[in-house]
């Protein structure tokens, strides 16, 4: 793998750890506990080395280590060896969490722009050509991240999560029996739901509400928080649902 460097970590005693870096000929020895965290050693790295906590990815026995999993709960003991990949600052990977079906590993670069890291999520998995969204959860709330702006712009960094969302048909149905159909995304909430059916019927939305799998659609909360899909079907109800 090109512009890699590769540490070695090994174990020894439970208390000390051997870090080798190859590429530039040099040993280095941490104290460890079985109760640290991946976190820690990557920290003591950096505070030896200066190699970016971001810029580290710790891996054994072919899986990636995460920060917070504790050291003796990884397997690890006095003759298994750790492998530390240091990645070039600019490049790092993300994944990419699809409709809450699938999440998907990007490699990419921290100057990519969030409109080019979509065009890559469809190019590799022959998504239509239709509007798409990035999200980034933060304090709890998803916000749309602007296509235009880096991945280093909107502060994403290495190992980041993301949610893609798609545009995609769902039907309505009245209490009537009718029936329509409309295009919509994961990031849509009631209100964009009402305006799309108030173009073709005169429905007066405070004498109805919206209900999908048994569940009141509430103002404000994106469709994809209820698990709406493609082909899903949202009835119109009479009446005040909290009455």
């Amino acid at each position: 793998m090109p512009n890699l460097e590769f540490l070695y970590v090994q174990t020894v005693d439970g208390m000390r750890i051997s870090v080798k870096i190859p590429s530039i000929a040099k040993n280095i020895e941490l104290s460890v506990k079985k109760l640290d965290i991946v976190a820690d050693v990557k920290l003591q790295i950096k505070l030896k080395e200066g190699i970016h906590l971001d810029n580290q990815i710790l891996m054994y026995a072919g899986r990636h280590l995460g920060d917070s999993q504790i050291l003796g709960e990884c397997g690890l003991s006095d003759d298994k060896i750790l492998h530390v990949l240091v990645s070039p600052a600019d490049k790092m990977c993300i994944y990419i969490n699809i409709r809450d079906t699938t999440t998907v590993r990007v490699d990419v670069r921290n100057w990519y722009t969030i409109a080019y890291v979509i065009l890559m999520v469809e190019t590799m998995f022959g998504f239509p050509e239709c509007p798409q969204i990035l999200l980034q959860t933060k304090s709890g709330d998803d916000i749309e991240l602007n296509g235009t702006q880096t991945l280093k712009d909107q502060n994403i960094r290495n190992n980041s999560v993301l949610m893609l969302l798609l545009d995609f048909p769902i039907f309505v149905k009245t209490w009537e029996g009718r029936t329509m159909t409309m295009v919509v995304s994961s990031f849509h909430t009631e209100k964009d739901i009402w305006e799309k059916i108030q173009k073709k019927y005169q429905i007066n939305a405070k004498e109805h509400f919206l209900c999908y799998s048994r569940r009141v659609l509430n103002p404000g909360v994106m469709l994809h928080v209820y698990k709406v899909k493609s082909n899903s079907t949202i009835s119109i109800r009479l009446g005040n649902p909290h009455s």
